[in-house]
């Protein structure tokens, strides 16, 4: 768990599989034989509860509804039965529900125009059309049926990530795909912030305390593509680097 949530690479599909494999050893640790020197000082059952009541703690503090939406639509885990986990069914309902949001409702007291209204009510018969749309292709995605009955899906859902999969196979299922690649490409740890709030500090320090926020931000806008280039133009030079052709210097 510490390797994806320390990646950059797109994993937070993956947390709550492994919080629950966690949850599980736990639940599974039988009560060990005490130490001699130990022994009557410790109570081990009280102990496992109390570790396991932690775990369950941070679940619940770093769960999102994210991760459950990205567990259920990851293809490592179709054949997991996670529609019988109201968590992870609630999460995806309400991922539904930031995806193909209703619109906002007038304000109390106000007088829309029939245009507005006319709008307002299109809006909301809209929302609910795509993810009713998104759940029967959920259903398809999970029975296996269309696109996802063939083999080679299933056999490439294993070398690529899940982002890559919906991108390759979402396209008959438009609006699931896209609440998909929104799950499934988030990374798991916070390490490409956290590098952006470094940069920051380096550029607006103690001697430059008085910059705007617009000079600090075209400033790091020049660092970060500075080093693009570099990077870029390091390839450039390996790429017209002609291999030396021994033979000429034979004479």
């Amino acid at each position: 768990m510490l390797r994806l949530a320390d990646s950059d690479r797109p994993s937070a599909s993956k947390m709550q599989y492994h919080k629950f494999e966690v949850q599980e050893t736990l639940k599974a640790l039988k009560t060990p034989e005490p130490e001699p020197w130990a022994a009557g000082e410790y109570d081990w059952d009280d102990m496992l509860q109390e570790i396991i009541a932690i775990h369950r703690y941070r679940w619940d503090y770093g769960y999102t509804i994210v991760q459950g939406t990205g567990y259920l639509l990851d293809p490592e885990f179709v054949d997991v039965d996670q529609h019988l986990d109201a968590e992870t069914m609630e999460s995806l309902t309400r991922f539904f529900a930031k995806t193909y949001p209703k619109p906002k409702p007038f304000e109390p007291g106000s007088t829309p125009t029939e245009l507005e209204k006319q709008a307002y009510e299109e809006g909301c018969r809209a929302a609910v059309a795509n993810r009713s749309a998104a759940e029967i292709q959920l259903l398809e995605y999970k029975m296996k049926r269309g696109v996802f009955s063939r083999e080679t899906v299933w056999e490439t859902a294993k070398h690529v990530s899940a982002a890559d999969f919906w991108f390759l196979y979402g396209s008959g299922v438009k609006e699931l795909q896209l609440v998909a690649m929104r799950a499934c490409a988030q990374v798991a740890g916070a390490g490409s912030a956290e590098r952006g709030h470094k940069m920051m500090n380096f550029i607006e320090d103690r001697n430059r305390n008085r910059l705007l926020w617009e000079d600090v931000e075209s400033r790091m806008y020049v660092c970060w593509n500075s080093l693009q280039l570099e990077k870029l133009e390091h390839v450039e030079r390996k790429a017209g680097e002609l291999p030396i052709c021994f033979k000429e210097f034979e004479d």
